[in-house]
């Protein structure tokens, strides 16, 4: 952790090999009073040929246990038929309620998409737009403001919101 050898920990007992596979599985290090700012865990494995791989992995401890929503983006920006918007959070392993609200300049709400998900990690599955309105007519170019929402379970949410072009 943060580059110091002196104090390296081995995660055998911490391995969980995946079911029928023999080349993979998970690490699962219970990391506590980690200080809040950037860290960085690297882990070297060995398989039974005593052949090694080393890999790195950057990390933030927030100091906050309040609900976030990070790295807002839609890809590509602009688009011309379709766009996938990208959601961080920092509530892994749920089930949260994601409402993306899409309006215009006038500030008309010009289309909805209100979805369970699950998300395991700490990043949603991309959700794809194909720049149409609710009545499913495509809408035309322009800058357009979009919303998003997340509820989970316990009553938490977060919003933030960002920019999209249509280039038509």
């Amino acid at each position: 952790m943060d580059e110091d050898r002196v104090n390296s920990i081995i995660l055998n007992e911490f391995y969980q090999a995946s079911t029928n596979s023999y080349n993979s599985g998970t690490i699962r290090y219970p990391y506590s009073k980690l200080e809040a700012g950037r860290h960085e865990v690297s882990v070297k494995i060995w398989d039974i040929h005593n052949n090694s791989a080393l890999s790195s992995l950057e990390f933030v401890v927030m100091d906050s246990e309040e609900m976030l929503l990070k790295n807002l983006l839609n890809f590509p920006n602009p688009f011309v038929n379709e766009t996938w918007f990208n959601v961080e959070h920092n509530r892994p392993d749920r089930e949260m309620r994601m409402v993306l609200k899409i309006f215009n300049l006038s500030g008309q709400m010009v289309r909805i998409i209100d979805e369970l998900v699950y998300s395991p990690g700490y990043r949603l599955e991309p959700i794809q737009w194909d720049g149409s309105s609710s009545a499913g007519a495509p809408l035309s170019g322009g800058v357009y403001v979009y919303t998003v929402t997340l509820t989970t379970e316990e009553g938490e949410e977060v919003t933030d919101s960002g920019k999209l072009i249509i280039s038509r």
